[in-house]
């Protein structure tokens, strides 16, 4: 037997980790957006970096999940408030 109390704090613990959630999503894409623009700032030197200019690409397709990622995020705290 669920009582009110115990489903009350359930879901308050679900919308907390919902939070945590989406925090750690928008780190992780600035995280990545610094990264890939320290790395073409450097792959524009004098000196090439094969290795460098390699992540420098690998890291678009993280880019545009996380990047949808929080586009949704934003969608769906707007229809929140609606």
């Amino acid at each position: 037997m669920v009582t009110p109390v115990l489903a009350d704090a359930v879901v308050r613990a679900v919308a907390l980790m919902g939070v945590f959630l989406d925090i750690i999503i928008i780190v992780a894409l600035v995280v990545i957006l610094l990264v890939k623009e320290g790395g073409s700032a450097a792959v524009r030197g004098e000196r090439r970096h094969p290795r460098l200019e390699f992540l420098v690409s690998a890291v678009n397709a993280p880019i545009l999940s996380l990047l949808t990622i929080f586009v949704l995020i934003i969608v769906s705290r707007v229809l929140e408030l609606l």
